[in-house]
C-alpha cells in the first residue's frame, strides 16, 4: 500500500484511490482522507497531516489495521498525536488542521470518536486575533461623539 507525499499532483492522489479501494475486504470499502474532498489544497494538506500522523503516532500505513482499532484505541492515538504536535511547539491552527485531516478520515469511515474528549488535549489558542479585540466602553464612545460632526454622528 502507497502513501504519497503531499508534494505529489492530483494523478498520482487519484491512482492511489484506484489501488486502495481495489483492496476491500470483507465487502467493506476504506475511504482515504482525500475522498469527498473538493478542494486540490485541503486534499493536499489533509495528505500530509494524516501521513504524519501514520508516521509519528500509529507507525503503520495498513488503513485496515487503523480502523479495526477499537475507538478508545484510536482516541488515545490521536490525543498522543496532539501531545507530541505540542511539543514541537506547533501552533494552534497547525494542530487543529491535523486534528481535523485525522478526524475526517475516521469519520468517513464510519468511526464515531469522543471529539469532546480530544478537543481537552489541543493547547490555548494564543493568537493576537482575540487578545486585543474588545468592545468600546460607553465612555470612549461619548468621546468619538464629542470629537465628530453632525455627518460623522450617523455612521457612528
Amino acid at each position: 500500500m502507497t502513501i504519497i507525499s503531499s508534494s505529489s499532483s492530483s494523478d498520482k492522489i487519484q491512482n492511489n484511490h484506484r489501488t486502495l479501494h481495489n483492496e476491500e475486504e470483507e465487502g467493506r470499502r476504506i475511504y482515504l482522507v482525500t475522498d469527498g474532498i473538493k478542494s486540490l489544497q485541503t486534499k493536499k494538506t489533509y495528505l500530509y497531516a494524516f501521513n504524519g500522523f501514520l508516521k509519528m503516532t500509529v507507525k503503520t500505513s495498513d488503513y485496515k489495521a487503523l480502523l479495526d482499532y477499537k475507538p478508545s484505541v484510536i482516541e488515545s492515538k490521536i490525543i498522543s498525536h496532539i501531545e507530541h504536535l505540542k511539543k514541537r511547539k506547533l501552533s494552534y491552527s497547525a494542530i487543529h488542521v491535523s486534528y481535523a485531516a485525522i478526524i475526517y478520515f475516521f469519520e468517513i469511515n464510519d468511526i464515531n470518536l469522543n471529539t469532546r474528549k480530544i478537543k481537552r488535549f489541543f493547547p490555548q489558542d494564543e493568537s493576537d486575533r482575540y487578545s486585543t479585540d474588545r468592545p468600546c466602553s460607553v465612555d470612549e464612545i461619548k468621546q468619538i461623539l464629542d470629537k465628530c460632526d453632525v455627518r460623522s454622528k450617523v455612521i457612528i
